[in-house]
């Protein structure tokens, strides 16, 4: 089954839809103040996610930690010079693999991973956040009632400001998803901790997502989403059990979603699902 074309596809569209990876196409810089993040750069960019967790899944057994902390990167000449290195002269992207350092680790090292989770916003903390905390962990961030206005202050020149934890550890990367020392000219401190999670603290976006990695909350959401999104409909308490043996499943295969996307499917709440009328 996973062998067809149809499989392929539908992967993908689980990693577009979770990961946000089809907003990277969309993605909008002024021009002026972001000259290089061109249309052909963007495009270039968007394809180097899709092809680094089809690369992921198809030839790495689905890793989940292996979408945070990898060697593997995809380069054209076209992306060696947004991102400043020399892997690749080639005009169509290649896989390559390098050093994993502070500032080219994975998926939250991509700049059109982290500008497409930005809003289009230069201040993007929050929105980064937001994305960890929703889509990794599973926590619902709900709108205020209508009528609360709930505005955020402006944020001043040369102050790095207080923002979510999660978004924060990321601050190294600017709004073009590239590394810098300095914020304001002031140093960047990334230090960060979220009570909430079994992460402890953290310092940097490449030991957030090592911890991301290791993280049983983040493998239960994972299952979670998974299962979403191939049974077509949310988790009701009906699905405790079949919940409980594919996050055993996923933990016995080192968190293999190839292993656990083949699971979901030979489970009994598959076949006992009802396709939702078109």
């Amino acid at each position: 089954m996973l062998e067809s074309p149809r499989a392929k596809a539908a992967v993908a569209a689980f990693f577009d839809q979770w990961l946000m990876l089809r907003d990277i196409a969309n993605v909008q810089k002024d021009p002026e103040i972001f000259p290089d993040a061109t249309e052909p750069v963007i495009a270039a960019l968007a394809r180097e996610s899709r092809t680094f967790v089809e690369d992921l899944f198809w030839n790495h057994d689905g890793s989940l930690g292996r979408l945070f902390i990898s060697p593997a990167r995809v380069r054209n000449a076209t992306l060696s010079e947004f991102y400043g290195d020399s892997l690749s002269e080639a005009d169509d992207p290649e896989l390559v693999e390098d050093a994993v350092t502070e500032q080219s680790f994975g998926l939250f090292s991509q700049a059109g991973f982290l500008m497409a989770i930005s809003k289009n916003d230069d201040h993007a903390s929050i929105f980064r956040g937001k994305l960890v905390h929703s889509r990794l962990f599973c926590k619902p961030i709900f709108l205020p009632p209508p009528g609360v206005a709930t505005p955020l202050p402006a944020i001043e020149p040369g102050v790095t400001g207080q923002f979510n934890p999660f978004g924060f550890a990321l601050e190294h990367f600017d709004a073009t998803g590239r590394w810098r020392e300095t914020e304001g000219g002031l140093p960047i401190d990334t230090a960060a901790e979220v009570a909430t999670s079994d992460l402890g603290p953290f310092d940097g976006a490449r030991d957030l997502s090592s911890k991301l990695a290791s993280s049983e909350q983040v493998h239960e959401c994972a299952v979670s989403q998974m299962f979403q999104y191939a049974m077509r409909r949310e988790i009701t308490s009906e699905d405790a059990c079949s919940l409980a043996s594919l996050n055993r499943t996923f933990s016995d295969s080192e968190q293999s979603m190839k292993q656990l996307l083949v699971a979901i499917t030979q489970s009994d709440a598959f076949f006992a699902r009802v396709e939702p009328k078109e």
